[in-house]
């Protein structure tokens, strides 16, 4: 997002994630162009459960970038956030410009990734519609060259190609190239998200209609079908004026359950019209993204068993089950508030008392503790990576094709209380 009011300056953003860990602090990101007033420091306004009642200042790390570390989330907490600065030229401005009306929210869960697409080859992306009826300025994956409505360079830090509406020339005028005559479609490929459990998609988008003798007239519209391109429901509409038709790359994410049902056939389109006379209008599309998301874990990795103790304790894997992709984390929620404990795993299975609770992992050579013991904090998690490839203290190693099976184990009281048990077959 971009803060307006800086004439000649890069203007302020601010990197946020759509979704976070439960358990982990947020870490929030921030680059304040122009000419920020001295002594003062960008302020993160913040809630989780509606509203913005709590403040956080931001830390300088020089170069116009500053971080601050927002308090770890709950799975049911659900963040929002923006962030107030003070420019010498222009006063207090806030990212997003249009703050609180308009906010920065973040999804509190484990994501497992199903498709990430930078766009720097051909990946089955289709360019037109029989019914499009612009004459210029018609989708086009190129390395893009800026004018004040198209972007300079693509959102991908490490790479150069991107969609963007029609390509110009160097040192072409404004309108050389843009959207004229009507609408230029894009369709993205099909995705197969029949046995997820909610799909997160998130891409990153540019929208410029404010300039030219007739701004704020068109909009940019996303759609979603789940049949093939039989029918098409509506995403987003952008414009035609207010948060995001003035250019910058701005990342939207939605839950496809939240529109339509998730089957083996989900697939986006976006429209870039100019329907009215005298309106410069430019579009991109970048870095899309889609995560199975769960709040405890889950995402389709692995399979519980056993009986958790009287806290309901659960455990949970995000990332993958591959040993090559060595993303496997572990979550485990309903602990006693800031309690100590640790998640420990072996090649056998078990169903014996242990404490208050049930040993759901056998007790043998193979047997092996991950990392050092974990404070449950204020939000009562355990969140913890594993390092797949690495023999750990009890010399056990996950290879593809071993099953092994993983459990939480924590303080309760005067004795001790664990997690139901979860059951993980790797893969190379």
């Amino acid at each position: 997002a971009a803060a307006s009011c800086l004439p000649g300056s890069d203007p302020a953003s601010v990197d946020v994630q759509s979704l976070a860990a439960p358990g982990v602090p947020i870490t929030i990101t921030a680059f304040v162009g122009g000419t920020p007033s001295p002594g003062t420091t960008p302020v993160i306004s913040y809630g989780y459960s509606g509203g913005f009642g709590s403040t956080i200042n931001m830390t300088d790390q020089g170069g116009g970038n500053w971080s601050a570390d927002l308090p770890a989330a709950n799975c049911d907490d659900q963040p929002q956030l923006y962030v107030t600065y003070f420019d010498t030229n222009c006063g207090q401005l806030t990212v997003p410009t249009d703050a609180p009306t308009d906010f920065f929210s973040i999804q509190i869960g484990i994501a497992t990734q199903i498709e990430s697409d930078d766009l720097e080859a051909a990946s089955g992306w289709v360019v037109g519609d029989s019914s499009d009826t612009a004459t210029t300025g018609v989708w086009v994956r190129v390395d893009p060259i800026g004018t004040a409505a198209q972007p300079n360079d693509d959102h991908t830090s490490a790479g150069s190609q991107c969609y963007v509406t029609g390509q110009g020339s160097n040192g072409g005028s404004l309108g050389e190239n843009d959207v004229d005559g009507g609408t230029t479609t894009l369709y993205s490929p099909s995705y197969d998200l029949s046995g997820s459990i909610d799909p997160v998609i998130s891409y990153w988008r540019w929208y410029s209609n404010n300039a030219g003798a007739g701004p704020n007239a068109d909009t940019f519209i996303v759609q979603i079908s789940n049949n093939g391109g039989s029918s098409w429901s509506e995403v987003e509409t952008v414009g035609p004026n207010g948060a995001g038709t003035s250019g910058g790359w701005i990342q939207h994410s939605f839950h496809v359950g939240d529109i339509l049902a998730p089957t083996a056939n989900v697939e986006l389109r976006f429209l870039a019209s100019d329907l009215n006379a005298g309106s410069i209008v430019e579009a991109g599309i970048d870095d899309l993204e889609i995560s199975d998301f769960a709040c405890n874990g889950g995402g389709g990795i692995g399979t519980n068993y056993c009986q958790s103790g009287p806290n309901g304790a659960s455990i949970g894997a995000g990332g993958s089950a591959s040993v090559s992709a060595n993303n496997l984390s572990l979550d485990c929620d309903s602990i006693p508030n800031n309690t100590f404990g640790l998640f420990y795993f072996g090649n056998g299975a078990a169903n014996s008392p242990l404490g208050n609770g049930t040993r759901c992992v056998a007790i043998n050579g193979a047997t092996t503790r991950l990392g050092p013991p974990i404070n449950s904090g204020s939000n009562g998690t355990f969140t913890r990576g594993v390092n797949l490839p690495t023999p750990t203290a009890g010399g056990s190693v996950i290879n593809p094709g071993s099953t092994w099976y993983f459990q939480a184990w924590f303080r309760d009281g005067s004795s001790s209380d664990l997690s139901d048990g979860l059951q993980i077959d790797f893969t190379p």
